[in-house]
């Protein structure tokens, strides 16, 4: 009994996409804005503040990237 649809696209997938990347750039725009603070809390220099922020922000872009693969293999658009 095979009953599946055919999928109607409509423009919430485009509207995900847009407030995923949206959201990625305002948490990097704030650990931007966050560099001094941090240096003063943990006593540290500003290259290894930079190095912190620079890492989060490419491990947060590959999270993004992973769970696309994952919703792509397992999604049904």
């Amino acid at each position: 009994m095979n009953t599946s649809q055919k999928f109607r696209g409509d423009n919430r997938l485009l509207l995900g996409i847009i407030l995923g990347v949206i959201t990625f750039w305002l948490v990097a725009q704030s650990l931007v804005n966050l560099v001094v603070p941090l240096q003063s809390s943990y006593n540290s220099d500003i290259g290894t503040i930079n190095i912190a922020v620079s890492l989060s922000a490419l491990f947060s872009g590959l999270f993004i990237v992973g769970a696309g693969d994952i919703a792509d293999k397992i999604g049904r658009v």
